[in-house]
């Protein structure tokens, strides 16, 4: 099998990438900007042979709930279609018993952890990210939260007053049992200065990271690409993860997702791009990451076929919403 891979990936002009690879050696960032013009079946093969050599022939399945408890926003970011002013037709926050209700309602599903994040909106008390805690955990005391993206809890510690590594303790008490990576978008000064300028900074994203990894926490950690960021912002997006991944283990998940709504003025990927694109980008990280966490990938009914390529590009770990599966798929396979 290594030998079949050094000459596919010899064969897309990667020879030499494959190499250091296959010896466990740190990429460069030139390694990464030129895999991203390689063949993609020999990116995806890198990538799993990444995969099987840390995980085997292991792919894990995981049934999740998500609960958006308020789309009231201050952040404007360009790309989003789920945020509301106050007072904005459909603008709502959940109180804790409506989230309590919404969990209750998937009782009969076999929901394994509940995916928790929303807008952010300055008026929320400190006690109400508390309580929306514990009211999932009132209805199902065994699940697990994973809640509160790095932007969300520096709000969070922003109205309790305090510093985040006082609060995650409190945070950790009512429930919460690990966070999403949700909001590092493209760490690049430019992009965000385009797109969201009102969110938080990369280094400050990282920072957040850090602190909740010191706290016994895991975190996953996301890229949103395929509008205005150039490939070298991605690699780079990918090298300061890598920094961050190296300082400890408990980064259990990385996901790429595309902009294909066009939210930055149109730009967003046909469908057919859009796929490609995640998969190669989901392929790249496992290989430059050279000990990468596992890549969880979601999937609603459409794009079973794409949770399965990138399983084949290095991916491990499938996630079914569990609203969702069950619905009829709007597109055809």
């Amino acid at each position: 099998m290594t030998e079949a891979l050094r000459q596919q990936a010899a064969a897309a002009g990667i020879g030499d990438i494959a190499d250091r690879v296959l010896a466990g050696e740190r990429l460069s960032r030139e390694d990464g900007v030129r895999l991203y013009g390689a063949d993609l079946h020999a990116v995806g093969a890198l990538a799993n042979w990444v995969r099987e050599r840390k995980h085997g022939d292991l792919t894990y399945f995981n049934v999740n709930q998500h609960v958006n408890y308020t789309n009231v926003c201050n952040k404007l970011c360009r790309f989003c279609a789920f945020q509301r002013l106050p007072g904005q037709e459909g603008a709502y926050v959940m109180k804790p018993e409506e989230v309590a209700e919404k969990i209750r309602a998937q009782l009969h599903e076999p929901v394994t952890e509940v995916h928790m994040v929303a807008g952010i909106y300055p008026k929320l008390p400190y006690e109400y990210y508390l309580d929306i805690l514990r009211a999932v955990k009132e209805v199902r005391p065994d699940i697990h939260i994973k809640a509160f993206t790095m932007i969300e809890l520096m709000q969070i510690a922003r109205r309790a007053k305090r510093p985040l590594a006082e609060v995650l303790p409190e945070l950790v008490e009512a429930g919460l049992g690990s966070c999403p990576g949700g909001g590092a978008e493209v760490f690049a000064d430019r992009v965000r200065d385009e797109g969201y300028d009102k969110k938080n900074t990369g280094d400050e994203w990282i920072e957040t990271a850090r602190t909740v990894h010191q706290a016994g926490l895991h975190s996953n950690c996301t890229m949103l690409h395929g509008h205005i960021e150039t490939v070298e912002e991605r690699v780079d997006h990918l090298d300061r993860l890598r920094l961050l991944l190296e300082e400890c283990d408990h980064v259990q998940g990385w996901a790429c997702t595309v902009d294909a709504q066009g939210g930055f003025g149109g730009l967003g990927a046909a469908l057919a791009a859009e796929a490609r694109d995640q998969c190669r980008s989901a392929a790249i990280a496992v290989s430059l990451l050279v000990d990468p966490p596992g890549l969880p990938t979601d999937l609603p009914p459409p794009d079973t076929n794409r949770g399965a390529a990138k399983v084949g590009g290095g991916g491990m770990q499938l996630q079914f919403d569990s609203e969702q599966r069950r619905r009829p798929s709007p597109l055809p396979g």
